[in-house]
């Protein structure tokens, strides 16, 4: 049984972990040339993700479809819809670095933030589709951060329907954001380990 400091101490470790990689990508401004930045963000953010998709996998290894849809007690979303959600978020890492979707627009449906908890019973993804999905996607992501110049993640661009917005727009910057972002949703996948009555994985 996971005890609740352990679950505090995982989400605390998980999401700050993001967190980390993204201040890092960015205090080298203070102190190197624009050239040496654009390494360091890239060398960043390559390191940021394999550490995400290295927790996500390892969290929800062993977990059922059944136990993906149990509900936490007193509010909060089930691992299916969590891990449903990072893998639907992936198609904005995807493209920002020009590769295309995983998942359709209506199996994304779900999974969209501000949705009801899902139920079982609910029409979703199962958890083998889900994780599956998200091995694929996060070599993918990997691959096209190796392959992708610096030069290229340094420039700006134009994203009128992110829900944040850059003084600085660039390619490198939302993808830290969004690093930020599955952190966050990675710690709660460890939280809803717990709560399944899975031991921690990640200590």
């Amino acid at each position: 049984m996971c005890w609740q400091l352990t679950e505090i101490k995982m989400e605390f470790g998980l999401t700050t972990l993001a967190g980390l990689f993204i201040m890092l990508s960015y205090i080298t401004i203070s102190y190197y040339k624009p050239k040496q930045e654009a390494e360091m963000a890239k060398s960043t953010l390559m390191a940021g993700y394999s550490a995400s998709q290295m927790i996500i996998m390892t969290t929800l290894d062993g977990i059922s479809n059944d136990e993906s849809m149990m509900l936490p007690t007193g509010g909060g979303n089930s691992i299916n819809w969590v891990a449903g959600h990072i893998l639907a978020s992936r198609t904005s890492i995807l493209k920002l670095l020009g590769e295309e979707r995983y998942l359709s627009l209506e199996e994304q449906i779900p999974y969209a933030r501000g949705t009801d908890r899902l139920k079982p019973g609910d029409t979703c993804l199962s958890m083998e589709r889900i994780r599956e999905g998200l091995e694929k996607t996060g070599k993918t992501v990997l691959k096209k951060l190796r392959e992708t110049t610096d030069s290229a993640l340094s420039q700006d661009i134009d994203l009128p329907d992110f829900p944040i917005k850059f003084d600085e727009p660039t390619v490198d910057a939302h993808l830290a954001l969004l690093l930020y972002h599955e952190g966050y949703h990675t710690g709660q996948l460890g939280l809803g380990r717990c709560l399944v009555g899975k031991e921690a994985r990640i200590k």
